[in-house]
């Protein structure tokens, strides 16, 4: 019997995406061949062992600008690589191809939502997945039946109704679970319900502007409870358990609007209800922040 094709040892990682020597095997084969996805995904895969080198790590972003376009099994979707396959994709289009073996997130784009929920529900080759960003309430009373072995955690693109909660504490598998809201008045329901007690961990989105959310109850939430305020300036502040507040912005010049808008509303709340606060910035990490009244509670 000859050698397995290279599609064919690639179908064997769609079917067995846990097997980390089978990707081995198809990274040597096209080594083996001088395709230069072969060096990727050996790269990935030393990137899930260990820190790469920088040069490592350029190389291995240098080969994915290069050919990732041609390489994409997903061409109609944008695709995020892990271990060498498609990890992540965010896409509208659905069809039932045995890559989605090693899937681990799906980010539903706006479209009619009936064709993703016979997907999630019909498609067999949803071996690895473990998120679903963006389900609309419409889908939930079929979660439980939804073909996605691994699924740990679902982002709700609204909010979460009581029938919601019954629909998903039939799904035995969930462990995290994402939604917006108004207030917390909105969810005080949910901790007494079954499906709180199945949940690891709780994130809730609510807006958030010139008036502030009460910072004592944010701070009283459920230790499984992580609640993150969006401003639509593009700043976020981040409450986790008993941990600090994180104030989560892409670039220093939100820092700004941050001042102007919020900081005095919250020089009167956050001294006696946070011990710590954190200033992450996407674009400069580790960057010299100062905010004022706050500085002195910052974690350095």
């Amino acid at each position: 019997m000859g050698r397995p094709s290279l599609a064919e040892l690639e179908r064997r990682v769609f079917d067995a995406p846990f097997d980390e020597s089978l990707r081995q095997v198809v990274a040597d084969a096209l080594l083996e061949a001088g395709d230069a996805r072969g060096e990727f995904i050996a790269l990935q895969l030393e990137a899930a062992r260990r820190a790469l080198t920088p040069d490592e790590f350029d190389r291995m972003i240098e080969l994915e600008r290069t050919h990732g376009a041609a390489w994409n099994t997903f061409p109609e979707a944008q695709v995020e690589y892990a271990r060498g396959f498609p990890w992540l994709v965010r896409t509208s289009v659905f069809d039932e191809r045995p890559a989605w073996g090693t899937v681990g997130v799906l980010v539903l784009q706006p479209t009619s939502r009936e064709p993703e929920d016979r997907f999630l529900r019909t498609c067999p080759f949803l071996h690895s997945l473990e998120r679903v960003i963006n389900v609309t309430s419409a889908m939930l009373p079929s979660v439980a039946s939804w073909r996605t072995p691994q699924l740990r955690a679902i982002d709700l693109a609204d909010g979460l109704e009581p029938q919601d909660a019954e629909a998903l504490a039939k799904r035995s598998t969930l462990e995290t679970l994402a939604f917006g809201c108004a207030t917390l008045d909105e969810v005080d329901w949910l901790w007494s319900t079954p499906l709180a007690r199945q949940l690891s961990t709780v994130r809730l989105r609510l807006p958030f502007g010139a008036a502030p959310h009460p910072m004592q109850r944010l701070r009283s939430s459920p230790p499984t409870c992580h609640v993150t305020l969006e401003c639509w300036l593009g700043f976020s502040l981040e409450v986790a358990g008993t941990g600090p507040l994180v104030l989560r912005a892409r670039r220093a010049e939100q820092l700004e609007d941050f001042r102007q808008l919020v900081e005095p509303q919250l020089e009167a709340t956050v001294p006696g209800v946070f011990d710590t606060f954190r200033v992450d910035l996407t674009d400069e990490p580790g960057a010299d922040v100062s905010l004022g009244f706050l500085e002195h509670h910052r974690v350095r």
